[in-house]
């Protein structure tokens, strides 16, 4: 009879201690999804699927998104939505609203150099970067025109609402969008080891660990 009595016990016990295992993980997978604003994402510790959320931003960007038309958007049965994208954010570095960055303050092209000097557009060409330490472009490709031109335009439009952090950050999720396996397959690797390139370290910059 006590021994009946113990096997109802551990079994509720048991059954207990699942129920409160599966809310746990309910949350946690709500958690993990980025949210509209894209201010903070969490992450779970599977890279796996942290790496999905943190390649494919969702949502508009804040102040530029609605001014440029953009949103963060990643249309694997086409690449209009992508190449609207790349256009839009290009014209400010090589197209007719281009920004000189000759033009720029001093101090606003500090911040461009240093930006461009520390994010690459590798997975498309063999530059290290898609600025010299002159300015000048490192990179003929759409991609690294298109990280530029967001760059000179948040610089020259809204240098005090973005940091250079923030900026970083908004370059790195296009480059994410523009080489998503590639990147996914980029943070995984560096995940496993604890070190991160600036571009990925960007990305966590949102990041809280839940």
């Amino acid at each position: 009879m006590r021994f009946n009595i113990f096997n109802k016990k551990l079994i509720g016990g048991l059954a207990a201690f699942l129920a409160i295992l599966m809310l746990f993980n309910q949350y946690m997978i709500i958690s993990a999804a980025s949210s509209i604003s894209g201010d903070e994402i969490y992450l779970t510790g599977d890279s796996a699927i942290d790496a999905k959320t943190l390649i494919f931003s969702k949502g508009t960007p804040k102040i530029y998104g609605e001014e440029l038309g953009v949103v963060y958007e990643f249309d694997l049965r086409s690449q209009k939505i992508m190449n609207y994208m790349i256009i839009k954010m290009s014209d400010f570095d090589r197209g007719p609203h281009k920004i000189d960055v000759e033009s720029l303050p001093e101090d606003l092209r500090k911040r461009y150099i240093k930006l461009g000097t520390n994010i690459s557009c590798e997975f498309c060409c063999s530059a290290k970067s898609i600025t010299f330490p002159n300015g000048e472009p490192a990179c003929g490709c759409a991609h690294s025109s298109a990280m530029r031109g967001l760059a000179l335009y948040l610089l020259k439009n809204h240098p005090n609402e973005f940091s250079d952090e923030e900026i970083m950050r908004e370059m790195a999720r296009w480059k994410a969008l523009f080489f998503p396996k590639q990147m996914m397959k980029k943070y995984i690797k560096q995940a496993q080891k604890g070190s991160y390139t600036p571009d990925i370290a960007a990305l966590l910059g949102g990041v809280a660990n839940k």
